[in-house]
């Protein structure tokens, strides 16, 4: 996908046809590329192409559309970064099996194609899935503090309804983030537990965050 970036002009076709080696079966279904785009510079003088967007319709055996994808693919400080931009599945058509295998699949395809990173923004139920995902919080300054001041307010929000020692143990969360050095993953929150054995689950949900996953070593 790197290649993909190092071109002169923005060939919409040529982009489309580089990536129609996506469409395959995923699981139970089938992925269909309904369009590709390159987007230009940010700024005067820079590189023809800063990155390109794909998105998907997820297709079921009788050929109708069950979800829906998007990915952009962008160069970011020199490095190649992918950005899960949506991804959608109709209420029946999920837990069968697409998501895991697509993931699986195109990460692999990401590591061999030189891509660094896998950016998200999560919200909702999101917040519990990228973080069981394996995606961490954005060490940016500014996307780092908007995440601890979303999880502060969730964790004041469910803090009522908490035992005194689950409240204890959102307190100790609150305070290792403001430690700095040692804060706490997203999978870690996630995965907490005490009298409330879905703790960390109620504790993510609802928040909002942008997360990352490294691909490179």
């Amino acid at each position: 996908m790197d290649e993909l970036l190092r071109v002169p002009t923005l060939d919409n076709r040529w982009l489309r046809e580089h990536l129609s080696g996506l469409e395959q079966q995923y699981g139970p279904y089938r992925l269909r590329l309904t369009d590709a785009a390159y987007f230009g510079p940010t700024g005067s003088g820079g590189p023809a192409v800063s990155g390109f967007r794909f998105n998907g319709a997820i297709i079921d055996d009788a050929g109708k559309s069950v979800g829906k994808l998007e990915r952009h693919i962008y160069t970011e400080h020199g490095r190649t970064v992918v950005f899960n931009a949506h991804m959608r599945l109709e209420p029946a058509a999920r837990g069968k099996g697409f998501s895991k295998a697509f993931t699986a699949a195109i990460n692999d395809y990401y590591r061999r194609s030189g891509v660094d990173q896998i950016k998200i923004f999560a919200v909702q139920d999101g917040s519990v899935a990228w973080a069981r995902a394996g995606f961490d919080f954005d060490r940016d300054s500014d996307k780092l503090a908007r995440a601890v001041s979303s999880i502060k307010e969730r964790a004041a929000a469910i803090r009522p309804d908490c035992s005194p020692a689950d409240r204890k143990q959102l307190d100790e969360i609150i305070r290792r983030f403001k430690g700095g050095k040692s804060n706490p993953t997203a999978g870690e929150l996630v995965e907490l537990t005490g009298d409330d054995p879905e703790l960390g689950v109620n504790l993510m949900k609802g928040t909002s965050w942008h997360g990352v996953q490294w691909l490179s070593a």
